[in-house]
């Protein structure tokens, strides 16, 4: 098999809007779209009434279990692939909610997505696994085509 390297970083589209929970990314058009470091709230141009999707990999260093979770104010949801692993949807106060999911050891498909209403802001993204304490998931181990 031929490793296809990816490039570090990735894709954020940002999207201005009030919703009252996570849009359907599929019918908004995003305001900018630009490959970041990490998956926080640096992209937002403002502090209320907007919307984040991070597309990528995130690279696992071994087989086994794998803890995702968010922290996030407004919702957020993260999925591996075609699975919700942590759903954070809705309006809320800043919380953290996360899920496990067996993994091989190599690159896998990551999309984060959060939207923000009002008031007060927050979003991180966290992993644990074999050999990894919990933390947020480093630019090391986060790539785009």
């Amino acid at each position: 098999a031929v490793n296809v390297v990816g490039q570090p970083g990735v894709l954020c589209k940002y999207y201005e809007g009030q919703w009252q929970d996570l849009p359907d990314f599929d019918a908004i058009t995003p305001a900018k779209v630009e490959v970041v470091d990490a998956i926080n709230l640096e992209p937002s141009d403002r502090e209320t009434m907007f919307a984040l999707q991070f597309t990528g990999y995130v690279t696992v260093p071994r087989d086994g279990l794998y803890t995702f979770s968010t922290s996030s104010n407004d919702g957020s949801q993260l999925f591996i692939g075609n699975t919700l692993v942590a759903d954070n949807g809705g309006l809320h106060a800043s919380g953290v909610r996360g899920g496990f999911i067996a993994l091989k050891a190599g690159m896998h498909p990551i999309r984060v997505i959060y939207f923000q209403e009002g008031g007060t802001t927050a979003l991180s993204v966290q992993y644990e696994g074999p050999g990894i304490g919990r933390q947020e998931i480093p630019p090391s181990a986060l790539s785009h085509d």
